[in-house]
């Protein structure tokens, strides 16, 4: 039995092609296609079938996407093969191209020759100049060099510091999973920043600070260090590059010492260090006052009678929960740089006078206003939720 006696493929459709085959003494049993990109080419099973003696298969490029050619070949049931003719594959999609090889060339005050390599499937390269110390883009440009090994001249400025980065590029815009990089300082001499002016801590709580400064001559960066009195770095915050700035450093630790400094680059990534300035920051705000637990009906405190000669209306609390509450005014005072209020501790449950609830209400209106007036006709729980509100409500 012979091999079928011939095979085509064509395109049909944009997306799709067409494999004919037809034989007219045997029938053909399967039929493959094959990639024949130089290096890559392999046969892609596609049936094994009986297909008959005159036919044609629809297929969809989409399936082949990693053939750049597509061939055909159909058997008889002996696996004598007959060929097709071979076309484009106009749904290839080239797998991105490998990082490049980078070296350095000459280097001058106004350029570097940069020699590169590049590998299959390359298109076209990016080439970026970089300046290392503020991270500014100086130049980016499209060489659509192909493969092999060359050489782009890139524009620079004198005293500077560079990274060079090349990126390879296939032509469908898929890039290399890496760039390449070189790094230089171009000729010129260095030049060193001025020290930052002005330096000054302002807006402290217990956990934020901000450093206020004048960037140096010469600078094309800033940096504000934080320390922790021992030298322990905290963290580093970026600044700006002219006149005068600040930074401000939150979540800090309450009643830690810290020192900042201002750490000013040039354009050849030479730095100058400002002094030290120190703060001691407040200690932590003291916990919030829990509340009142005592509220009966009708929204008041206790009610009692005092005797039956000398009936009057008093409202009673707790000692403990009274005490509470006046020491927790005393502890914010204290954290906010008050002196300490003479509010009156109690040995057993109280009966309200206006002077205590006077106090108490002055002590928190020094910090927040209350809004609060005493009236001694309504001693109500509703006053004291009020000023457990506000005096809570101080940061």
């Amino acid at each position: 039995m012979s091999a079928p006696s011939g095979c085509y493929i064509q395109t049909y459709g944009g997306s799709n092609y067409n494999f004919y085959f037809y034989n007219s003494d045997s029938q053909t049993y399967g039929f493959d296609i094959y990639d024949g990109q130089s290096g890559n080419g392999g046969w892609h099973g596609c049936s094994n079938t009986a297909v008959g003696t005159t036919t044609s298969n629809t297929l969809n490029f989409g399936n082949y996407t990693d053939l750049s050619t597509i061939q055909g070949r159909c058997r008889d049931i002996n696996n004598n093969w007959t060929y097709s003719n071979s076309i484009s594959n106009p749904a290839y999609a080239p797998p991105a191209p490998s990082q490049p090889n980078i070296t350095l060339g000459t280097v001058t005050a106004t350029s570097a020759v940069v020699n590169y390599t590049t590998f299959a499937t390359t298109s076209y390269i990016i080439v970026s100049a970089y300046r290392t110390v503020d991270g500014v883009t100086e130049s980016s440009n499209t060489v659509y060099s192909g493969v092999g090994s060359l050489s782009y001249n890139v524009s620079i400025n004198a005293s500077t510091h560079y990274q060079i980065r090349i990126v390879a590029y296939n032509s469908s815009g898929a890039a290399s999973s890496m760039a390449s990089t070189v790094q230089f300082t171009s000729p010129g001499g260095a030049v060193f920043p001025e020290q930052a002016t002005n330096l000054s801590i302002s807006a402290p709580t217990n956990s934020s600070i901000r450093v206020s400064y004048t960037v140096g001559a010469n600078s094309v960066r800033t940096k504000v260090e934080l320390y922790t009195v021992e030298g322990y770095l905290v963290t580093i915050l970026e600044g700006s590059t002219t006149g005068s700035t600040f930074v401000t450093f939150t979540g800090l630790t309450p009643g830690t010492q810290y020192h900042a400094n201002v750490v000013g680059y040039s354009i050849t990534d030479n730095i100058t260090t400002s002094g030290a300035l120190y703060i001691t920051l407040g200690a932590a705000r003291p916990a919030l006052f829990g509340g009142f637990t005592t509220i009966v009906a009708n929204g008041n405190f206790y009610q009692t009678t005092v005797n039956a000669d000398r009936s009057i209306n008093a409202y009673v609390m707790p000692a403990s929960e009274w005490n509470s509450f006046t020491a927790n005014i005393n502890l914010v005072r204290t954290y906010k740089n008050f002196y300490t209020s003479s509010l009156t501790q109690v040995t057993r449950d109280t009966i309200f006078t206006k002077a205590m609830i006077n106090d108490a209400i002055n002590a928190i209106n020094d910090m927040v206003y209350t809004g609060l007036a005493f009236n001694p006709d309504t001693i109500t729980a509703s006053l004291f939720q009020t000023l457990k509100t506000k005096l809570n409500s101080i940061t």
